[in-house]
């Protein structure tokens, strides 16, 4: 599970993609927004990135009137 520690303008929002990896693109992720205190990234409403544990991974964030401050892997 990837979560993030961010914050959006009400008109704002963050979307995370796993590069190359089927149902983990950006269109497939739940749109976030507002203030986002270590709040899991799903994807159609999963949370499961979809790797094995100490697989590498390309993340890819898509960010619009927002700050990330922070990332965690649980």
């Amino acid at each position: 599970t990837l979560k993030i520690n961010a914050i959006t303008k009400r008109t704002g929002s963050i979307r995370v993609e796993v590069a190359g990896k089927d149902g983990r693109s950006f269109e497939d992720c739940d749109r976030f927004f507002g203030d986002l205190q270590w709040t899991p990234i799903a994807w159609k409403g999963d949370t499961d990135l979809g790797f094995e544990e100490g697989t590498p991974i390309t993340l890819r964030f898509q960010i619009e009137q927002g700050e990330l401050y922070g990332l965690e892997f649980e």
